[in-house]
């Protein structure tokens, strides 16, 4: 399939496949080749285009779903003061971060968990 494709290496099994056959190639034939060659050269760059979309919305969610992950467990060990999930808008990146020593003071002051001061209103 490569050979199919790619015009460079097309054109090396052309001038093989000539060597073997021994025909001589007009320019009609010559004509439809180049149109052929750009024809797959855009095909090449569609499928590299689709390929690194592919890898990048394929390691974007797994980089999500690690941050989400650490955040859970930080949740899950009762350690939701010392540590914040920043996520400033929604086509940002998520990053658990420590709190600074002030604000985890004033958290651990108020004696409310992160969160559920909210459920208790």
């Amino acid at each position: 399939m490569e050979i199919n494709i790619r015009p460079s290496l097309r054109r090396n099994e052309k001038l093989r496949r000539l060597r073997r056959e021994r025909k001589p190639t007009g320019p009609s034939r010559e004509a439809v080749q180049d149109v052929e060659d750009r024809r797959d050269e855009e095909i090449v760059k569609e499928m590299w285009f689709l390929i690194v979309t592919g890898l990048a919305l394929f390691l974007g969610g797994g980089y999500f779903y690690i941050v989400w992950g650490i955040w859970l467990r930080h949740c899950l060990n009762e350690r939701q003061n010392e540590f914040k999930l920043l996520w400033p808008s929604l086509f940002s990146f998520p990053e658990v971060v420590r709190r600074s020593a002030p604000e985890e003071a004033r958290l651990r002051a108020e004696g409310v968990p992160n969160g559920l001061a909210k459920k208790s209103q």
